[in-house]
């Protein structure tokens, strides 16, 4: 019987190595049927080009030739359709079909009456249109010269912004074991099959499928109108004014189905499973990617969330309506956020949870649910909808979508910042959606509101940013040391690292995703300079450590075992590699990896620093436009030996250890290591 997982990624891999043309070949086609007219509209762009990029990412197939096969097939295609609308011109209309679906060629033809030559380029990302207007611009006869220039362009733009999220997720699997790259490349590929069908469902029939939850909401009031008892519960929900306004059910009932996904969320804190771990990888992954500016812009970002300026910001808003003598919406106004503080406070004092521990964080405030986030959902959503009552047709929807994007980035930015887990960040937004519901039900039982909106915007707008801007100037300085990531601080004697059975270092390093991916097999103590200065006269090669437009394209023109490096760069502690060489073995495509880090260790008996790092086996990457692709697993086993021998015993001490597998911690049994650190200390240069 066939099984999902029994589907190997070198298996793919040496598939392409067997049949180097069949990568290209293969993309081309995909590329072409893209943009061909008619069939295009029913090929899931949106699936395939994030999976290629996937396999870029895994390097399972190259990128350079991969993109030029890609462009190359999407501008085929966009050709061929031009000159089908060229050729048919009016008589297309007669033509299978577009006699059987009209509507297709319609609204392509809109489409491109209202954007004109810009059509073609826009028309790339817009889904059916992909593969309809360049047909249409050869119906209308645009300038030959003047489409292939858009089309070449939108066709580059579109093949690497669809493959980027793709390549990025491939790359990020690479952070991965061995053993388990496998299992993440195919559930990543079923994960973009799923969301392109909820997509491509979303986008046909939505209509229908609100119509239909529209319609059995209709007659489940209409039934609870009608029953003896259950007739109260519509009295209370309604306005006597409009007895029939069954949007009040459909409420009431998101408000329970939200507060019963929030108690999922909480068993789920209660009895930590899946949810808990996999929002241990996001904390670790978002911390790996962590660097000042942005940092900045995220402290920024959440003081929109900060409870002190939600308060200072409702209490001017209500007295604004109490000026306006507007009660009834000030009393809802100031409940909800009062009701959203005490609820929030409640859940924090019966589920003691703690926070992520890598920021200087002085609070010791339970970190389940996120207060920044109901609190947020409560104040701008319900604001939404006192705005939206006001409103008709589409614009009520932007004053929704404006909501919900601002109070997701708020929340998003406490996962950020490390201040709250994924878990506390769900809760938070289900709780407050369920009180947000519960408050519009409420609210929308009377509509006795007459607001100017365009005047009340205006106010909103200017206070929330007067009063962010001097909040920000009086705590953002506190706010920056407060979310700033700490790393333990060790101090020992360089005697204890070379005596003694127990590791005094850390024996291996945590991937993005916070599991171990590679043991600690070197200690350096003594400065760069002098062990840069031994390798190079051993034959080894220093590779760039920094993301660079020119390290970029060297990865493409030279054959470079850490050129996938350039996307996610390896880390220890946040920090980046102080020093990569590589070193050609005899055997075919062998190389010799060592990476050292800054250790955050201080030596009481030494001025050196001391460097923290791994010496391993790879095989080496061909360059980017190549067919052929690194295979076999990383190898500790004797690189360490490998190593001492290019150091001289005039210039460095050298200490060996071993910690055999029964003494290694048990989250690195995984990892293959034989046990052997080499320990190296410059000598002191003779003066004379």
């Amino acid at each position: 019987m066939f099984n999902f997982h029994d589907i190997n990624v070198q298996t793919l891999t040496q598939f392409f190595e067997t049949h180097p043309h069949s990568a290209g070949i293969f993309v081309y086609f995909i590329c072409f049927l893209e943009a061909l007219a008619v069939i295009g509209a029913f090929i899931p762009g949106t699936i395939a080009m994030p999976a290629i990029g996937f396999l870029i990412g895994l390097a399972v197939i190259p990128a350079g030739s991969t993109v030029m096969w890609a462009i190359l097939g999407a501008l085929t295609g966009d050709i061929l359709s031009y000159f089908i609308g060229v050729y048919f011109q009016d008589r297309i209309h007669r033509i299978w079909p577009f006699t059987r679906w009209p509507t297709l060629l319609e609204r392509s033809e809109k489409f491109f009456h209202k954007h004109g030559g810009k059509s073609v380029f826009i028309g790339r990302f817009v889904g059916p249109m992909r593969a309809m207007i360049p047909m249409i611009a050869g119906m209308f006869k645009m300038s030959v010269i003047r489409f292939l220039f858009v089309a070449l362009l939108s066709a580059l733009l579109w093949v690497i912004s669809y493959m980027i999220p793709g390549a990025l997720l491939g790359a990020l699997s690479l952070e991965l074991p061995a053993k388990l790259v496998t299992k993440f490349a195919l559930w990543g590929l079923l994960v973009f099959a799923m969301l392109w069908v909820v997509v491509w469902l979303t986008q046909h029939f939505f209509r229908q499928i609100w119509q239909m939850i529209d319609y059995y909401i209709m007659q489940l009031w209409r039934f609870f109108q009608r029953h003896k008892k259950l007739h109260l519960i519509t009295k209370f929900l309604s306005d006597p004014r409009e007895a029939d306004n069954h949007l009040q059910l459909m409420l009431t009932i998101m408000a329970i189905f939200f507060f019963t996904l929030f108690l999922w969320v909480l068993y789920q804190v209660l009895h930590p499973g899946i949810l808990v771990d996999f929002g241990h990888s996001v904390y670790h992954l978002l911390s790996s990617l962590r660097f000042e500016r942005l940092d900045h812009i995220f402290i920024l970002t959440t003081f929109f969330g900060d409870v002190p300026l939600l308060m200072a910001v409702s209490v001017v808003i209500a007295l604004w309506f109490l000026w306006k003598r507007q009660l009834y919406v000030a009393v809802h106004w100031l409940g909800i956020l009062a009701f959203s503080g005490v609820v929030v406070a409640s859940v924090k004092f019966l589920i003691n949870s703690s926070r992520p521990g890598d920021i200087s964080y002085a609070m010791h405030i339970p970190s389940f649910p996120s207060a920044h986030t109901v609190m947020s959902f409560s104040f701008y959503c319900f604001l939404a909808v006192i705005i939206a009552r006001q409103l008709q047709g589409a614009k009520k929807y932007l004053v929704y979508i404006a909501a919900g994007i601002l109070t997701v980035i708020i929340a998003f930015s406490r996962i950020y910042l490390g201040a709250h887990w994924l878990i506390d960040i769900l809760g938070g937004i289900l709780l407050g959606l369920t009180i947000v519901f519960v408050a519009t039900v409420f609210y929308r039982r009377r509509h006795v509101v007459h607001l100017d909106v365009r005047e009340f915007l205006l106010f909103v707008i200017g206070v929330s940013l007067v009063l962010w801007l001097a909040y920000s100037a009086l705590f953002f300085e506190k706010q920056v040391k407060k979310y700033t990531l700490m790393w333990p601080k060790q101090v020992i004697a360089f005697n204890e690292l070379i005596k003694g059975n127990e590791a005094k270092t850390p024996l291996y390093r945590l991937n993005r995703l916070g599991s171990p991916i590679e043991a600690f097999n070197v200690i350096y103590v003594g400065n760069l300079t002098e062990i840069s200065q031994a390798l190079l006269q051993h034959g080894w090669e220093p590779q760039p450590i920094q993301l660079d437009l020119q390290n970029i394209l060297k990865s493409f023109s030279k054959t470079s075992v850490v050129s996938h490096l350039t996307i996610f760069p390896q880390l220890y502690q946040n920090r980046r590699v102080a020093l990569l060489f590589t070193k050609e073995t005899k055997r075919e495509k062998e190389i010799l990896i060592l990476r050292l880090w800054s250790s955050g260790i201080d030596l009481k008996d030494s001025d050196f620093p001391l460097w923290i790092g791994t010496v391993e086996y790879h095989y080496s990457m061909p360059g980017i436009f190549s067919f052929k692709h690194p295979k076999g697993p990383h190898l500790f086993n004797g690189a360490a030996e490998f190593l001492s021998r290019h150091l001289e015993k005039n210039k460095f001490f050298l200490w060996k250890k071993h910690y055999p597998l029964a003494k290694q911690p048990p989250e690195m049994r995984e990892l293959n290591w034989d046990g052997k650190l080499l320990i190296i200390k410059a000598k002191p240069i003779p003066t004379d």
